[in-house]
């Protein structure tokens, strides 16, 4: 038996005291407590699994042995469930986290107070590992999607401000954050909510010097940002090369540089499309579009008449990022494939009058076009 597995089942079935965090009704963010939660909204029948998996981890010889008689294996599993199912009820279905750590400081705004930090949520999801492995209803590893990650921005310190700023030996402050978890979609994500983040001087947390709190209710801020219904489109990203910095089937993570040039606007089954449109000048812009979460369609487009310096800037990019020769691309339509990606490029005859919203690029994926045309009927 893997050590891995045996610790997570020894943690997972210890007396009930040792759910909770510090003695609040906050819940330690780890992966045993995410595993309640989940269980919390999963089936009967991924419940039924689980419950097999721990008796089988408790004590694999004990699990086999009741298995040859009905009644004693079914006593074994009643008695893992009832286990699991009290640690399940004192978690319930919406549950507040808590989670610490040393942050650092990037800059200090000695007008306002505003405080900067890096290293805590880089992007706005976080991945932790099950450490038991794939089970049906259950994932291997959960992602958490911070709905409100940008209130890390709005921190400033109130207390002993100058003296932080500039005293250039402190570097590190300790964070200490409230989630709210309650909605567990797809099978593998948690809808999160930074409730309040409170900004300590050390890990003592005798002095507090920033603190911040969500004033929106958990329901509005998980259903009013652009992963409301999470990353349903489960194909794999292709990094072999990248336009503009954007790769096909990237997840989409810039949810602060997106908020002003992106919107939700219909579905392709179960999967949320979100259409972008992003300046590159004054005559050219990307229409990005995102299916399910993920990078699925990019386009150059015009958005006036555009020059000829322009132009040869489009040509320049795409022959560094495709490995193309620029003469390639003044030969008519190019249509060609490669990384499994179908690219298309529309010269210009720039002689002519360029008409608004021409086509000039596009690329997309075979996997996202099969996704596409199995959930449009085409």
């Amino acid at each position: 038996m893997r050590k891995s597995s045996l610790v997570f089942v020894s943690v997972l079935l210890i007396s009930l005291s040792s759910v909770f965090a510090k003695g609040d009704n906050r819940l330690e963010l780890n992966k045993e407590n995410l595993t309640l939660l989940a269980l919390n909204h999963s089936s009967t029948e991924t419940i039924k699994q689980f419950v097999v998996r721990l008796a089988k981890d408790k004590d694999i010889r004990a699990y086999y042995k009741a298995k040859k008689d009905e009644k004693n294996y079914k006593a074994l599993l009643d008695a893992v469930n009832a286990e699991l199912q009290a640690k399940m009820n004192t978690v319930g279905s919406s549950v507040h986290f808590v989670i610490s750590q040393k942050v650092t400081i990037k800059s200090i705004d000695e007008s306002t107070g505003e405080v900067k930090i890096s290293n805590f949520l880089k992007r706005p999801f976080q991945t932790i590992s099950t450490g038991h492995g794939k089970i049906k209803g259950l994932p291997a590893y959960y992602f958490l999607l911070y709905a409100n990650a940008g209130l890390t921005e709005k921190l400033k310190i109130a207390k002993k401000l100058k003296e932080i700023s500039k005293n250039s030996k402190i570097t590190h402050l300790f964070l200490e954050a409230t989630l709210k978890l309650e909605k567990f979609q797809n099978q593998q994500e948690f809808q999160v909510m930074i409730e309040k983040i409170d900004l300590y001087r050390d890990k003592s947390k005798k002095e507090l010097l920033a603190s911040v709190t969500e004033s929106r209710n958990y329901k509005i801020v998980t259903n009013n940002w652009f992963l409301s219904e999470g990353f349903t489109n489960k194909l794999i990203g292709i990094h072999s090369f990248d336009v503009y910095g954007y790769r096909i089937q990237d997840m989409m993570t810039e949810i602060k540089t997106h908020q002003n040039i992106c919107k939700k606007t219909k579905h392709i089954g179960k999967h949320q499309v979100i259409e972008c449109k992003k300046n590159l000048s004054k005559s050219s812009y990307l229409a990005i579009s995102y299916v399910g979460g993920l990078l699925s369609q990019l386009n150059i487009m015009t958005s006036s008449e555009i020059s000829v310096k322009e132009y040869n800037q489009i040509i320049y990019r795409l022959s560094n990022s495709l490995r193309k020769p620029k003469l390639f691309f003044n030969e008519g339509m190019k249509n060609w494939q490669k990384f499994s990606v179908d690219f298309y490029f529309f010269p210009l005859d720039l002689s002519k009058k360029v008409s608004k919203d021409r086509l000039v690029f596009t690329m997309m994926s075979a996997a996202t076009k099969k996704l596409i045309n199995e959930n449009t009927g085409k």
